[in-house]
């Protein structure tokens, strides 16, 4: 069970109240997210960790971005690249869901291309690789949207690996 609560809404600029800026927003008051340990080996272990895959899951991909966004500003190397990846891949559902198509689709690329460069070894617990699977769904529910108005909405399957002590 999570220690962090689903939002009351998702995000969407210009649609409805920023979540941390407007009194009316959703986590206006907050405090910023912190990863609960300093050591990037941990943090497939962390609850927040797993919040923003939740979040992202649940479509609220603003939010998502922003749980990622705290573990980023403290990773180095591959498992920055990684979050890089994740954070593009949820801006672009914002993007969409905003209706800005060509943007979305920019920024899937810029994921896939980082995703690409990595080779195939689970970083945060995560084979990379299998985030292409993710883009590739995004890329079809975006197509889903321009064509019938369904939202975009895919999903980045997290579940904690058991590498032993890698």
């Amino acid at each position: 069970m999570s220690v962090y609560s689903l939002p009351a809404y998702a995000f969407i600029p210009g649609l409805n109240h920023h979540p941390t800026r407007h009194p009316l927003g959703h986590s206006f008051n907050r405090p910023e997210f912190e990863p609960g340990d300093q050591s990037m080996s941990t943090w497939p272990m962390d609850p927040l960790w797993s919040h923003g895959f939740r979040l992202f899951n649940g479509g609220y991909y603003w939010e998502a971005h922003e749980v990622w966004e705290a573990f980023w500003l403290r990773a180095e190397g591959v498992e920055r690249t990684l979050i890089s990846a994740l954070i593009g891949i949820a801006a672009s559902g914002v993007k969409a869901r905003q209706g800005h198509f060509a943007v979305a689709q920019r920024l899937l690329d810029r994921s896939a291309h980082r995703i690409g460069v990595m080779d195939n070894q689970p970083i945060l617990n995560m084979v990379p690789v299998m985030l292409l699977g993710s883009i590739d769904n995004m890329r079809e529910a975006m197509t889903k949207f321009q064509e019938v108005g369904v939202p975009p909405r895919t999903f980045v399957y997290h579940e904690p690996l058991n590498l032993g002590d890698r």
